[in-house]
């Protein structure tokens, strides 16, 4: 179906890579596409890069222990699944989404710039998650020196993150909070 071709094709133009790569773009809903994938695939991924949003949200039913439970199935034993995580003042639903990835991989990191971190203003917290200890020596040193500085979160200071958030299950997952109308005008 044509509509179904545009986003593969736009993908492929716009990150070509040699044919003979065995990268693959599925398009669809991604909890759906999950659980069509191949059997075969089943503990071999060594990365996963959730950057899912409806509009400027991230629907509920790709945010709980269900979904991530369903992701960690396709990691190799080192795999990581980097998750991009939309939040404002506060951070409830960026520390929800720490506490559920922790409760299904066990170690997480988060990766944001300080004043997201803060709660003070609205933006994007990358929370990178793995069944096995994340290679994070080098990572504080690359995030200073980065275009846009950032601070990595781990460890103690995670769990002090994640202080009274609870893992979200399907049963009470909500979408990613929607931004207020001047996060995205000029």
């Amino acid at each position: 179906d044509r509509a179904r071709a545009r986003p593969r094709g736009f993908v492929r133009e716009h990150l070509p890579w040699p044919k003979r790569a065995q990268i693959r773009v599925r398009y669809g809903d991604a909890r759906e596409v999950l659980g069509r994938l191949p059997a075969g695939l089943h503990g071999t991924v060594d990365l996963v890069i959730s950057d899912i949003f409806n509009g400027a949200q991230t629907p509920a039913h790709v945010t709980s222990t269900e979904f991530y439970a369903m992701v960690s199935a396709l990691l190799s034993p080192d795999g990581m699944l980097a998750v991009n995580v939309a939040d404002g003042p506060g951070l409830a639903f960026a520390r929800g989404q720490a506490a559920t990835l922790s409760e299904v991989f066990g170690e997480v990191a988060a990766l944001a710039d300080t004043q997201i971190l803060k709660g003070r203003r609205f933006g994007n917290v990358v929370l990178v998650a793995s069944r096995s200890m994340l290679p994070l020596d080098m990572v504080p040193r690359l995030l200073a020196g980065g275009p846009y500085p950032a601070k990595l979160v781990a460890g103690r200071e995670l769990r002090d993150f994640m202080a009274g958030a609870r893992p979200v299950s399907d049963a009470e997952a909500t979408p990613s909070p929607e931004p207020s109308r001047t996060v995205f005008g000029l």
